[in-house]
């Protein structure tokens, strides 16, 4: 086992119940990967290659250590017995691309050559038969033909979507704001997510939203974009307008975009023809930033930033106005989500806040639900709240009883879970993810079975 700056660990399987450590290798600054062949084993750290003797695994002893010619070595790969009878070692050395080491008859390694990989971010390979597959960061997986062993060909390569800033749902799609690459369309089909398309907008796409075949991408300081996704495997720009400030983030409501657009405020967008939008007014919030942004009726909530969560009234957006004083929390306000007649707000210190909006010109507090970690975005459905946690991942809170709000699951996500959508009908949870891409969770109904009370002849 490379246990990093545990160094190399082996461990006896005799009684695979009970692995039990039965010798160890300290001399390493930080052990990343290991591969064994034969009675060596290759150990990539952060000092280049070690070559380990491990016949007598109660005391692994050093042969070699060599360093590589650039990068971080990262993870190794061991072809033994190639074509031409030699055995080659292939290190991931991140910006160093893929390295290539030949072990010499008498067990030393010599650096021969380098492979670059697209996104010359190498940072795990595994060898199956005569195929190299490398992770290639933002640059996805890179397949490569070792079969002439000094000569490495690419095969093929497959561009994963790395980093996730939200997503949201429309008919059988996802559609996922990918941060500066745009905007990405994906299937989902029995379980399966399969890339369809992908639009690079002007601007960093933090946020979208889908309506009647159209998305909406907050888009940084690119503004507004607005993207045909009728043809989901082929997402077409049909406008773009830039605002008075960072667009964090869009909510849709009867032909208008409500945008937080940071330290401008609220961004009201006309998208009625959402080939012309047009601006109709912009609501200041002094004090706060626009962050998040959710639209119930006739009002807008926006998570505002340094501590508070602000109402404003849309009954007529080109004269929207904030209607109530702000809501202060202890940390800052980052999303919003209504759930009936409540909001409910990610504070950085606290967790999720429940909101009393049923009289929007002056909410009151109800509750706290606590999170592991700091939560990102909150999603609701009835009286549960998915919260996007950095630390849980996806954690789910009762708010059944507001002023006792409970956890009642995690889940653990990919990368540092950051914004949570839930598809219409809530059987989908949506997870993005920076540097965990997007995770889609199957969520089971809840059942509740009701008993009749009765009084029982005496």
């Amino acid at each position: 086992v490379a246990a990093g700056k545990g160094a190399l660990r082996v461990l006896s399987l005799t009684n695979r119940s009970q692995p039990a450590e039965v010798g160890a290798y300290y001399l390493v600054y930080e052990a990343m990967d290991v591969a064994i062949s034969g009675t060596a084993a290759y150990v990539a750290s952060d000092d280049g290659l070690l070559v380990l003797d491990v016949s007598s695994p109660e005391q692994p002893t050093l042969i070699t250590s060599e360093p590589i010619g650039d990068g971080t070595a990262r993870a190794v790969a061991v072809l033994d017995g190639a074509g031409d009878g030699n055995t080659y070692v292939y290190i991931a050395a991140q910006n160093g691309g893929l390295r290539i080491m030949e072990m010499s008859a008498s067990g030393y390694p010599t650096e021969i050559g380098a492979y670059a990989t697209p996104a010359v971010d190498a940072r795990d390979v595994v060898l199956y038969h005569s195929r190299l597959c490398i992770a290639d960061g933002a640059g996805g997986l890179e397949v490569v033909d070792v079969a002439a062993a000094r000569t490495p060909r690419q095969m093929a390569t497959y561009t994963v979507m790395g980093h996730a800033e939200d997503a949201t749902a429309w008919d059988s799609y996802i559609f996922v704001a990918g941060g500066g690459p745009g905007l990405y369309s994906l299937s989902y089909r029995n379980g399966q997510l399969a890339p369809l398309d992908s639009l690079d907008t002007p601007g960093v796409a933090f946020s979208v939203s889908v309506y009647d075949g159209i998305a909406y991408v907050a888009d940084g300081e690119g503004g507004l974009c607005i993207v045909s996704v009728a043809n989901p495997g082929q997402l077409r720009q049909i406008a773009s307008v830039r605002g008075p400030g960072i667009a964090n983030e869009v909510a849709l409501q009867q032909g208008y975009a409500y945008v937080a657009a940071s330290e401008a405020g609220l961004w009201i967008v006309s998208v009625e023809d959402p080939s012309t939008p047009s601006t109709v007014d912009t609501v200041p919030l002094p004090g706060g930033e626009a962050l998040g942004v959710a639209v119930s009726g006739e009002y807008a909530y926006v998570a505002a930033g340094g501590g508070a969560l602000r109402v404003i009234s849309i009954a007529e957006p080109a004269d929207a106005h904030e209607v109530s004083d702000p809501v202060h929390t202890p940390g800052v306000a980052g999303r919003v989500a209504i759930g009936g007649l409540y909001a409910y707000v990610t504070d950085s210190e606290l967790g999720i806040i429940m909101v009393d909006i049923s009289h929007p010109e002056s909410p009151t507090v109800a509750g706290v639900g606590h999170v592991d970690g700091t939560a990102l975005d909150v999603a609701v459905s009835g009286h549960r709240a998915y919260v996007a946690s950095v630390a849980g991942g996806l954690e789910v809170l009762s708010f059944a009883v507001p002023t006792f709000p409970q956890q009642v699951a995690s889940v653990a996500i990919a990368g540092s879970c950051s914004r949570l959508q839930l598809d219409q009908a809530g059987h989908l949870a949506l997870a993005a993810a920076r540097d965990g891409g997007l995770s889609v969770l199957e969520m089971q109904p809840e059942y509740r079975a009701y008993l009749p009370i009765v009084q029982a002849n005496p």
